[in-house]
């Protein structure tokens, strides 16, 4: 896509946060003005941060789904149990973002080709598949 070219404001949308960690991205996402449709954490304390400060925080809220449960989620199960869902959110996501696990195949520190995180991204292409974001922004 030539962005130069597109009607889509670069300045806001929707966005979806993957593997968001306690919410960095999300956080700069909301700062520039974007709106936050949920982010997906599997870590409970990470995921507890995500939540202290963007689903029950006194200065951020996302438009959190119903049919999404408000608790860590293992994108694998989010696929598997909510596939229906994600696929009614095409044309509603401006933005799919986040960092899929890396360690097993990241230059910085030991390679394993078998660590299982390693299929992590392929899960992030799925549901980016899925839903279908006018924008992708991986976290490497």
């Amino acid at each position: 896509m030539d962005l130069r070219h597109s009607n889509l404001a670069l300045t806001s949308g929707t966005f979806v946060d993957l593997f968001a960690g306690c919410g960095g991205l999300t956080l700069g996402l909301l700062n520039a003005g974007w709106k936050g449709h949920f982010g997906i954490e599997v870590q409970e304390d990470a995921f507890a941060t995500y939540s202290a400060n963007f689903i029950d925080g006194p200065r951020y809220s996302l438009e959190w789904p119903s049919w999404l449960a408000k608790r860590p989620w293992d994108i694998k199960k989010l696929l598997t149990e909510h596939e229906e869902d994600l696929r009614r959110l095409r044309g509603k996501i401006d933005l799919v973002c986040g960092g899929p696990p890396c360690q097993g195949f990241s230059f910085s520190g030991q390679r394993n080709s078998r660590d299982p995180r390693n299929q992590m991204f392929r899960r992030y292409v799925d549901l980016v598949n899925i839903v279908q974001p006018k924008l992708l922004l991986p976290d490497a």
